[in-house]
């Protein structure tokens, strides 16, 4: 078992969560344990790397191919590339907004010490919304939230849906989610971890259980969001979230 700690780069405070990951998932489910941990709705491209490696999935349509080599994340588990304590690789997450994650192997657990799925153990603040155009877009986000003065004001609570917690993150909900993640998988897979992870099947099985998640969880979210909009005064947010320079 990988226990990882992974953190939002440039956001301060920052927004990181610690997550333990069977060693032998691929970077693959990896990229889906972290959509749910940290709260991305996979709506966008991935990449993992280290150093000139990178790894994602298959695309034809790949222009950094020829002077950057690829593997395909469904092909290489964590031991591999991530193999002690102190182990790092970079994960960007929509190529636009580009939001870059650090993640750093803490601790490795013995093989006989590997029962269970995926967990979080600890975490902090929510990630920014979607599409929020990058770091310096979130800061102008929050700073417009946060004042009724601003020209944005109306526009961006609005487009947030009234308001937005920037201190909020879930802890019980990540591992509900988690959870039905590793529990489902293991229903249509032949073991923990299927033996063809690369396979176009395993794929498409793959992105619909994610899709079919992370749907529940917005739906269950925006009700959430509906009822404390009601309770709290419009746009409130907290006034500490800066950006490291």
């Amino acid at each position: 078992m990988h226990r990882l700690r992974v953190a939002l780069l440039e956001v301060r405070p920052e927004v990181w969560r610690e997550v333990s990951v069977p060693s032998d998932y691929t970077l693959a489910d990896l990229h889906d344990i972290l959509q749910l941990a940290i709260g991305w709705t996979n709506s966008h491209l991935h990449v993992f790397s280290s150093g000139l490696v990178r790894y994602l999935p298959p695309d034809p349509d790949d222009e950094l191919a020829e002077s950057h080599p690829s593997m395909d994340s469904a092909s290489v588990r964590l031991f591999e590339v991530l193999p002690q304590p102190g182990s790092r690789i970079q994960y960007e997450y929509d190529f636009g907004d580009g939001w870059e994650h650090s993640i750093v192997v803490k601790d490795i657990l013995p093989a006989g010490q590997q029962e269970g799925g995926p967990q979080c153990s600890a975490g902090a603040r929510a990630c920014p919304p979607e599409d929020c155009g990058g770091y310096s877009g979130y800061a102008s986000l929050l700073q417009a939230i946060r004042d009724p003065a601003d020209p944005e004001h109306e526009e961006m609570l609005t487009w947030c849906g009234g308001w937005f917690d920037p201190e909020g993150f879930d802890l019980a909900r990540v591992n509900r989610l988690l959870s039905t993640y590793a529990a489902r998988r293991r229903a249509w897979s032949r073991g923990p971890v299927p033996r063809d992870t690369a396979s176009d099947q395993y794929r498409e099985q793959r992105i619909d259980l994610l899709a079919r998640i992370l749907e529940a969880r917005d739906r269950e979210m925006d009700k959430e969001h509906k009822s404390e909009g009601r309770k709290r005064s419009r746009g409130w947010v907290p006034t500490n979230t800066a950006f490291a320079p």
